[in-house]
């Protein structure tokens, strides 16, 4: 049973005015209301699967997955729209062209669920994960001002012993 429902992902994801449907391309807004909670089922099968305090009797828990949810919802949502701006549109009022279209698909709610659920499960299922090496380059080292061993120790006494150290240099 999902956590979220479809009016709290339409607010989330700004997809509450009327026409909201025209840009999915849908009859109407109950076929849009139809696809909204299939995406909901889809993220909320997913997040059974995934998060074992997916079903926790904490408040705090059950809400914190029920964003994450929803904003899984949206991701699935909204990838729907992403070909339209590899294949084209004609229709005004979502041009491939618009700036706020390119956010609209910018925005990464999968991630959002993530940094969410970070706490409770871990997403990452590499099996044999790897640390490449790192490679870096650094100033200099100067050896012409470099003090002896013995005034470096005589320096760290006295600066524990609170003696104020009166540097040769």
């Amino acid at each position: 049973m999902a956590l979220t429902d479809t009016a709290t992902v339409r607010l989330l994801g700004g997809l509450n005015e009327a026409t909201a449907y025209l840009q999915f391309r849908m009859a109407n807004d109950a076929a849009l209301e139809a696809f909204i909670q299939d995406q909901i089922d889809v993220a909320a099968a997913w997040l059974s699967l995934t998060s074992t305090y997916y079903t926790s009797a904490v408040p705090a828990i059950s809400a914190v997955h029920a964003q994450a949810e929803a904003y899984i919802a949206l991701q699935y949502i909204f990838d729907s729209l992403k070909p339209r701006k590899v294949l084209g549109t004609h229709f005004p009022y979502d041009t491939e062209e618009s700036s706020s279209f390119q956010q609209m698909i910018d925005v990464e709610w999968e991630a959002r669920a993530e940094t969410l659920l970070s706490r409770f499960t871990s997403l990452d299922t590499a099996a044999n994960p790897v640390a490449f090496p790192y490679f870096g380059t650094s100033s200099v080292v100067d050896y012409t001002n470099v003090d002896s061993t013995e005034m470096e120790l005589t320096e760290i006494r006295n600066q524990s012993l609170g003696y104020n150290p009166v540097s040769p240099r």
